[in-house]
């Protein structure tokens, strides 16, 4: 970024932003953006004016960026300045409003910078940058980043912000850090105090709060899909510490009486499986971990379609094994002790299909049921 420059570039990298497509669920990342650089623009302005400890009334006000196009190379937000009577509520600005951004645009930068690359760096921040910082990127995915265009690392290369990176710096500064999750749950419990509990495969099992709803709308569908949309408040680890709003919960389908006999049968077969000692196999095998069996019973609840015909299994080394057979291919779907799952293995011909994430474990899951049911 040249100091010519009148406008300030974001590049949302990922699946989702590819041919300059920008969701509207991360637009609030974007509102977030400019509220972080206000906020070191603030103390860009205070370090001019020695002696003031506040700046002017309407300074915020008076630093706003609009969105007026979206460049391609994955999804480029163009953000311009628009600014009111600057000299008129913040007279006397050597740099001017948009010196101001911009320089905030590159103390943002090497904020990321140093934080990605000294595990020691510790910023020393304001609360109003917290906040924002907080808010941006909370809507990141996991394949997902945001590069700072024109701004550059002391390698050369553009400086990057993935959700680790951003969790990393926020839990240097604080105990916790907010993230946007949009996904698909199992209703699991509904309270009469306008609660549900929600069944994640990423966060386990959410508290939501969801007021006369929960009796009008979610009573009588336990089990069902819901679609989900929250902010959490994650720690380091990111275990959920609370859910800070709830912004969308819909059902998805009714579940028929089929599907939970089909998902009973399997969670009985799942606990049976949990008590086993170690040396259940003629004294080899070890005790079946925690984690596999409720990752399988997740995966369950997803791909129940799947799971009418298939058998479960122990595997030698504290994991599960599901085995199926569809119009006449015998299938291996393996869950690690770790509760990682692998590619799902087709036997009759020995090919492997890798499935990196519990999504597309599902979608393959719904193909080859429907291809036996043909």
């Amino acid at each position: 970024m040249s100091e010519q420059d009148d406008k300030l570039k974001l590049r949302f990298a990922g699946r989702r932003f590819e041919g300059a497509r920008l969701p509207v669920g991360i637009l609030p990342d974007i509102e977030a953006f400019r509220d972080l650089l206000v906020s070191f623009a603030k103390i860009g302005w205070l370090a001019e004016h020695e002696g003031r400890q506040r700046v002017p009334r309407g300074f915020d006000a008076q630093l706003s960026l609009d969105l007026i196009m979206i460049e391609d190379g994955s999804a480029v937000p163009v953000l311009a300045p628009s600014f009111g009577d600057v000299q008129g509520v913040l007279p006397g600005m050597t740099a001017g409003p948009m010196g101001l951004l911009r320089n905030a645009y590159f103390e943002v930068a090497e904020l990321f910078h140093k934080a990605a690359n000294d595990t020691d760096y510790k910023p020393v921040l304001r609360r109003d940058q917290i906040s924002a910082l907080n808010r941006f990127g909370a809507g990141l995915r996991k394949d997902e980043h945001i590069d700072l265009v024109g701004a550059q690392g002391t390698k050369g290369n553009v400086v990057s912000i993935t959700s680790a990176t951003r969790r990393d710096l926020i839990t240097r500064i604080r105990e916790t850090y907010e993230k946007r999750y949009e996904g698909v749950g199992t209703l699991l419990v509904v309270s009469a105090d306008g609660w549900i509990d929600v069944s994640t495969a990423d966060y386990g099992v959410l508290k939501l709060s969801v007021g006369e709803r929960a009796l009008d709308e979610f009573d009588g569908f336990l089990l069902n899909e819901v679609s989900i949309e929250v902010t959490l408040e994650l720690d380091a680890d990111d275990r959920v510490r609370n859910v800070i709003d709830t912004h969308l919960v819909e059902l998805i389908e009714f579940m028929s009486d089929s599907d939970r006999e089909t998902i009973s049968r399997a969670k009985l077969r799942l606990s049976a499986i949990a008590e086993m000692d170690a040396g259940w196999m003629d004294g080899e095998g070890e005790r079946i971990t925690s984690s596999a069996i409720e990752q399988a019973k997740v995966i369950i609840e997803f791909g129940r379609t799947w799971f009418n015909t298939a058998g479960i299994f122990p595997t030698l080394d504290g994991g599960i094994q599901i085995e199926n057979s569809i119009d006449g291919d015998e299938y291996t779907f393996v869950i690690s002790p770790s509760g990682e799952a692998s590619g799902l293995i087709c036997l009759s011909t020995d090919e492997t299909k890798e499935l990196p994430s519990l999504e597309e474990i599902f979608s393959v899951f719904e193909t080859v049921s429907e291809v036996g049911n043909d």
